[in-house]
């Protein structure tokens, strides 16, 4: 009875989070991105971005914003709120230890950092190490921001979160051996999912930093192995397989075990 009441909660939060997903859907910009009509079927692709050595080079630049943080939530300061102090009237000593930066800010350094977390709720301590057919998985992600310090009018430091003004987010699945298929936000509740890049969460502002990004129940027709999750960030409408220039995010990957013999 326990072990059935357990099966229902879980049932029960993976319909909270498809809920949750419809009116995200409902409520955000109904702007579709130019990126979700790509033709690039080629999943090795993404094997390629997923190495390290692909993230040689800087980003190409984006537009940002800076805000403050409330709590969980982000609240934008406007540019006439931030009185800068011009950075060269400070001496190089008072500049490194207030770590404070220039106006400039190259665009490696506003990158958003991905943290994806699995989580099986059924399993003992929740960890997916043995994830089976019927066994439920979450994937949480974490965003960290950049930050910036700042020089407000009488001296006074303020540290800000630096955020791109919009983003494309794109999770996609895989195997080295299957290749890997794109996931928008009702294909693990649809069973539906693409060879061709489909933007998961298009054209959204970051408001919150952690959250469940999807649920599923473990089907019992895929193969056994270890299947990688990735998801990352790029401005509105650019290609995710174009490479890590356009990114905006790290290029973020788990690793989850299933139906493998202990």
């Amino acid at each position: 009875m326990k072990r059935r009441a357990g099966k229902s909660a879980i049932a029960l939060f993976l319909c909270l989070i498809f809920l949750s997903t419809l009116i995200f859907i409902f409520l955000e910009n109904k702007t579709v991105s130019k990126a979700q009509s790509l033709t690039s079927t080629d999943p090795e692709a993404l094997v390629e971005l997923a190495d390290p050595r692909a993230f040689i080079g800087a980003m190409d630049d984006y537009e940002y914003d800076l805000y403050r943080k409330d709590g969980d939530q982000f609240t934008f300061v406007p540019p006439p709120e931030l009185d800068y102090a011009d950075p060269a009237s400070l001496d190089d000593v008072t500049l490194n230890e207030l770590k404070v930066a220039t106006d400039e800010l190259p665009p490696g350094s506003r990158e958003t950092t991905i943290t994806l977390t699995p989580i099986c709720p059924d399993l003992p301590s929740q960890s997916c190490k043995t994830l089976e057919t019927g066994h439920a998985l979450i994937v949480q992600i974490e965003l960290t921001p950049a930050t910036k310090t700042v020089v407000l009018a009488g001296g006074v430091l303020q540290e800000v979160y630096i955020l791109p003004s919009s983003v494309d987010m794109y999770v996609a699945v895989g195997t080295r051996a299957t290749g890997y298929v794109f996931l928008n936000r009702l294909s693990t509740m649809l069973d539906k999912y693409y060879r061709t890049p489909v933007v998961f969460r298009g054209n959204f502002a970051i408001s919150v930093l952690k959250y469940p990004l999807f649920g599923i129940l473990m089907p019992g027709d895929l193969a056994p192995g270890y299947y990688q999750i990735n998801c990352a960030m790029v401005p509105p409408g650019q290609n995710i397989l174009a490479g890590t220039n356009n990114f905006i995010s790290n290029w973020a990957a788990i690793s989850v075990p299933y139906n493998l013999v202990q």
